[in-house]
Order: structure tokens, then sequence, then C-alpha cells
């Protein structure tokens, strides 16, 4: 598998690299083959996808994890300019956005985690008490993550 990681050395990369890597313990024939970071956008996720492309053989890999929503949208861009579909199913991204949960539902991602609270319903409705007046007393809002997949019981 590949990873498409975030911003070197930002706390971020670093704590979801470590979740992949704890993920994948138990997996002894899951190896990471290449780790590249870039900037969290989708122009950056199809950069580095472009270069597995080159870099590796169609079907070499058998799983790619974005850090981001939008640098996995940058590699999906880069597979269908390059007319591939080997990987379709085998994206896992981290941040829940309407259009990586759409890929799980189309069975492009395998599946798309939100990592609360910075994103979903506790951040709005703290925003929308905020613009109300209301002071908030700096408590922290503990949710578990959610995850979406596309895998079934069957």
């Amino acid at each position: 598998m590949a990873i498409i990681e975030g911003g070197v050395g930002q706390d971020p990369t670093i704590e979801r690299n470590a979740g992949v890597q704890e993920a994948i313990k138990p997996y002894p024939n899951i190896k990471i083959v290449a780790t590249q970071s870039v900037d969290w956008t989708r122009k950056g996720g199809c950069k580095v996808m472009e270069g597995y492309i080159q870099k590796y053989p169609t079907g070499f890999l058998q799983g790619v994890f974005c850090a981001s929503d939008e640098m996995m949208m940058g590699a999906l861009e880069a597979l269908q300019a390059a007319h591939l579909t080997d990987l379709n199913g085998w994206f896992f991204s981290g941040d829940g956005q309407l259009e990586g949960l759409q890929m799980v539902l189309q069975g492009v991602a395998i599946a798309d985690t939100q990592n609360s609270p910075f994103h979903g319903g506790p951040a709005l409705q703290a925003a929308i008490a905020i613009t109300q007046g209301m002071k908030l007393n700096g408590a922290s809002i503990m949710r578990d993550n959610q995850t979406l997949t596309n895998i079934t019981s069957e």
C-alpha cells in the first residue's frame, strides 16, 4: 500500500500515520511501499499519485491511504486521467467530507472517517452559539470517530 500524507512534521500527519501503522500491525502481509508528504490539497494528491503511477506497474499497489479527502480526490483525478481503475475501492481517507463520503457510496473508496471534534455537529453547534453571544467555558467535546465503509458482513 501507499500513503499520501499531509505536511511534514505536522501533528495531524504524525497522528494519522501512527494510526495507519497501528491498524496494519495485525496484518503482516500489508506492506507500506511508499509514503509521500504533500500540502493537504487536491493538487498535491494528484501530483503524488501521478508519481506513483509512473513508479509502480498497474496492479502493484493494493491500497492507498490519503490523510485528507482533498488529497484522495486529487489522487483519483490522476487515476482517471491515466484511465486506470485498479485501485477503485481501495482508497481510505480521513476527513469525512461530502465528496469523500460519496466516493465510499460509489465504491471508489473503501472507507472515510470523520475526526471529531474538528468536523460535524459539535463544532457547528459551538460556532452558532458563539455567533449568538454565548460564552463557552473552553471544555473539550470528545466524540468517537465515525467511519463510513462500503464493507458488508456478507
